[in-house]
């Protein structure tokens, strides 16, 4: 059999961002020349992404913060975790999640992930919430994988479990609940207590950095008006509760400066609305020709999706059937030469890459 050949190397490269749109440079260059880059000297720009991230998402409150991770951990804050608390979370995650428990002072309790679905395995949610103590579960939608929703809900209701959404990943993705009759497509990161959003660089709004916190709750919405760092300034914020709902908090509560700042609030603004959905429709014309490749072909299986789910495809994942390690490293580096970036989650931590057995600061080994 005679060896196979590769085609010429492709001159682009497919981790590349997007380029960012013309009226956010147009935006950062006038607030550079102002001066004014703390989002309570300029608060336009935060409070405006605020606003339009509540409407676009349907939430009633949003806040904006530094970044992903630390929505995530000021949530657990909102919701009352303490240190020495246990919290239940994804074990198939990225390392900030499991740092954003560590980092309130709680211990991550770690549930299996479904192969079925690459989500949080809801028959060891159920075990785990009774086995333990904790009253709070930060469910991570990696690579845009969600469990199903519907049952989620139930159990974390049986089990007294306040929800924390880490939705990095599933911007522009809804579920359409088989439990209601009005059959409309909910955003996302509505469904629990707390839906935690990222900005960086891979996600689908590229601020750099940033991150947005989503809730319906007063007390919360308040709670995280003050925690990001507001000092006094909450009417100045575009999507918090009426001042007199923070006032009452604002002497007892620390302030832990994790604001947004205004040239991040700039670039993302004019990526959100229209922009997520013109992106999403083109992802999803991309997954049909990658799955179409990929299903083809004997050496990958791609995992399926739940049809009340519509996906907001920044990335797919498959196996490769029959590949043991150095098979695996080998097709990495190729495709790495290809210009295609590939994470493997069976080898050890790279980059953005690490797992569970990585994780020593989370087990208390590390």
């Amino acid at each position: 059999m005679s060896a196979i050949k590769f085609g010429p190397l492709t001159p682009h490269d497919f981790s590349s961002p997007e380029p960012l749109p013309r009226s956010a440079k147009q935006r950062v260059k006038s607030l550079l020349e102002s001066g004014r880059l703390f989002r309570y000297q300029q608060v336009e720009d935060v409070a405006t992404l605020e606003q339009q991230f509540s409407k676009y998402i349907g939430s009633r409150f949003a806040v904006a913060c530094n970044s992903g991770g630390c929505s995530i951990f000021l949530a657990l804050l909102a919701l009352g975790v303490k240190p020495g608390d246990s919290v239940l979370t994804c074990s198939h995650t990225l390392a900030p999640v499991p740092g954003a428990i560590v980092h309130a002072g709680a211990k991550p309790i770690f549930v299996d992930t479904d192969p079925n679905t690459l989500s949080i395995d809801l028959d060891d949610l159920e075990r785990k919430a009774n086995a333990s103590k904790s009253n709070v579960v930060v469910v991570s939608y990696m690579r845009g994988r969600v469990p199903d929703i519907d049952r989620m809900l139930s159990i974390a209701d049986r089990c007294g479990l306040a929800i924390v959404e880490d939705c990095a990943h599933t911007l522009g993705a809804t579920w359409t609940s088989a439990t209601t009759t009005s059959n409309v497509p909910k955003h996302i990161g509505l469904f629990g207590s707390i839906g935690c959003w990222s900005l960086q660089t891979n996600k689908c709004i590229n601020a750099g950095e940033g991150g947005l916190l989503s809730t319906d709750r007063e007390d919360l919405a308040a709670y995280l008006t003050v925690a990001t760092g507001s000092y006094g300034h909450f009417s100045l914020n575009g999507a918090s509760p009426p001042d007199v709902f923070v006032e009452k908090l604002y002497p007892s509560m620390p302030n832990f400066s994790m604001r947004l700042n205004t040239i991040a609030a700039a670039i993302a603004l004019p990526q959100l609305g229209q922009a997520i959905t013109n992106k999403v429709k083109a992802w999803d014309r991309n997954m049909r020709i990658l799955r179409s490749v990929l299903d083809s072909c004997q050496h990958t299986r791609i995992i399926g999706t739940d049809p009340r789910y519509a996906p907001a495809w920044s990335s797919v994942q498959f196996d490769l059937v029959g590949f043991d390690a150095d098979m695996i490293k080998e097709y990495l580096k190729r495709a790495h030469e290809q210009g295609i970036p590939l994470a493997w989650f069976g080898g050890a931590w790279k980059g953005f890459t690490s797992t569970l057995r990585d994780w020593k600061f989370a087990d208390g080994t590390g």
